[in-house]
């Protein structure tokens, strides 16, 4: 089962959003850039499949109920 955690510190939030954007995939880290604003998360970037695109959504959106993620990653075939 996962853990939720609540989250108040921004950085805190950065550094959660970072490691779980590591964990969902290599070229997602690489290639994406994310902005921190209060109890929201927007991802961007240019990716190379829907599948890793999928992969951060689901990775961002397991850190927090509290937190909106905005996902503006786009796929480049």
């Amino acid at each position: 089962m996962n853990k939720m955690y609540r989250i108040d510190n921004p950085h805190e939030l950065a550094a959660r959003v970072n490691a779980a954007l590591r964990r969902a995939s290599h070229e997602v880290s690489r290639k994406s850039r994310f902005e921190v604003l209060a109890n929201q998360v927007r991802v961007s970037g240019k990716i190379g499949s829907y599948y890793q695109k999928q992969l951060a959504q689901e990775a961002l959106k397991k850190l927090s109920p509290e937190i909106d993620v905005i996902n503006e990653l786009t796929v480049e075939r």
